[in-house]
């Protein structure tokens, strides 16, 4: 059985490089984050009959929850594929098929994402590095995307701008599709020494709520975890006289809505990449930028995602799912231990991480479930399977890659195709009455 609260020492040992993990706090913190889990655990669990209720049958303007979580699996695919491709070719150009077309800035379809890996996959095992665990993960997501399906899977989808110059910074890009009508801001998982960093400040960044005005219940400060904080609002672009990066990609973002105003925004991610996704969409859908997206809510599909924030970070969070500004999908799997992670911020006095959004947990060998943090509460479902993973240390990197959630994801594929996002946030016996926004 590994508890949940896993040392960084001991993930080291197990050379878990490509992966987001934290440090293990004191007994102390350890309590005080399981008694306020239980002081904020709601009495009923909510149960993937959510939504079904006859009087939610309607019309939709988004896909099905199924369609939604798979294509943004494979945009998270194409990142993490695109990003690997273009950091190794830099070095050895010669050697890699189609170099100048994967190492210049122009736009690519995600089809050419997929032939690039195709046909250098090869090339990439012989790299050094390769062999190793964080090689291992690497190329096992490479060959998750070749497994997805073809490159007509992707032909849709133009990557516009992707960033990954520099190592110390998050790696992003935004892609237009024209077939879905969508545009999607995407962000690379961890992936190197920098991004560990970012992932091990588990420290509570003080944080002004932008929506602390809007209603009585809105606390004024509230604690976003300092790593994610810092590589969207700390973080400049061309160094110290450069903007933030969230205000670099917010930018970016609106000039591409401009030109196409009809079309839906995502923001998509996997690991450290769907914390980065939600975080950004958050902030993406408060009124000071909101209306550059309107009237649809900004969408975000966050898988395998760590916890952002604390218990008035969720608040806010659910003001904005009330408002319609925003809608998010979390999606996890049984056994992955990085959406539990961090527990506790280590501050004086120290608080609990909280997710925020529709909760999808995925399975090996049952159906798939869902979860909301009803008024403001964790469900007991979502306490218990956090506190003890039953889980053997070999699953570990396994059941955190993304071949794993398309995997499990496939296996729910029947039942997720009759599911829709806007009806779980319909049906007040899944999501409460917003007592506590």
């Amino acid at each position: 059985m590994l508890i949940r609260v896993v040392s960084l020492a001991s993930l080291l040992q197990l050379k878990l490089t490509a992966t987001a993990f934290y440090r293990s706090p004191s007994f102390v913190s350890r309590n005080v984050a399981f008694q306020h889990l239980l002081a904020t655990t709601s009495t009923t669990s909510s149960q993937s009959s959510a939504g079904d209720s006859p009087e939610l049958k309607r019309s939709h303007d988004f896909p099905d929850l199924f369609s939604e979580a798979k294509s943004m699996l494979g945009v998270a695919l194409l990142t993490y594929s695109y990003a690997t491709l273009r950091q190794y070719a830099a070095k050895k150009p010669d050697d890699y098929e189609g170099e100048e077309a994967i190492l210049n800035d122009t736009p690519v379809t995600g089809a050419d994402i997929y032939t690039f890996v195709e046909k250098n996959i090869n090339t990439l095992k012989n790299e050094e590095g390769f062999e190793q665990d964080k090689g291992a993960f690497l190329l096992t997501q490479l060959q998750a995307l070749l497994d997805f399906g073809t490159a007509k899977n992707f032909k849709d989808s133009q990557v516009v701008l992707f960033s990954d110059k520099d190592p110390k910074q998050l790696c992003y890009g935004i892609a237009v599709n024209k077939a879905d009508k969508r545009i999607v801001v995407s962000f690379r998982g961890t992936n190197s020494k920098f991004d560990m960093v970012d992932d091990i400040r588990v420290a509570g960044a003080n944080v002004e709520n932008p929506l602390y005005k809007e209603t009585p219940n809105q606390k004024r400060i509230m604690q976003i975890h300092k790593g994610f904080y810092a590589a969207l609002f700390q973080d400049k672009e061309n160094g110290k006289k450069g903007k933030i990066k969230f205000d670099v990609i917010m930018e970016q973002l609106i000039n591409i809505k401009k030109e196409h105003p009809d079309y839906k925004v995502y923001v998509t991610g996997h690991s450290l990449g769907g914390s980065l996704a939600t975080l950004f969409a958050f902030y993406a859908s408060t009124p000071k930028y909101w209306s550059n997206f309107s009237p649809y809510p900004v969408t975000c599909i966050s898988l395998a995602s760590p916890l952002v924030g604390d218990y008035n970070w969720r608040c806010a969070f659910m003001l904005q799912e009330k408002q319609k500004r925003i809608r998010h999908l979390r999606v996890s799997n049984y056994g992955d231990v990085v959406p539990k992670v961090p527990c506790v911020g280590i501050d004086f006095p120290p608080f609990t991480y909280k997710h925020a959004g529709v909760h999808l947990q995925l399975y090996k060998d049952r159906q798939p479930r869902f979860s909301y943090p009803k008024n403001g509460n964790t469900s007991i479902i979502d306490t218990n399977e956090n506190i003890i993973t039953p889980i053997l240390p070999s699953q570990l990197l396994r059941l955190h890659g993304c071949d794993t959630y398309v995997e499990r994801l496939g296996k729910g594929e029947d039942e997720l195709k009759e599911k829709y996002v806007e009806d779980l946030y319909a049906d007040e016996t899944f999501v409460g009455e917003y007592r506590n926004v």
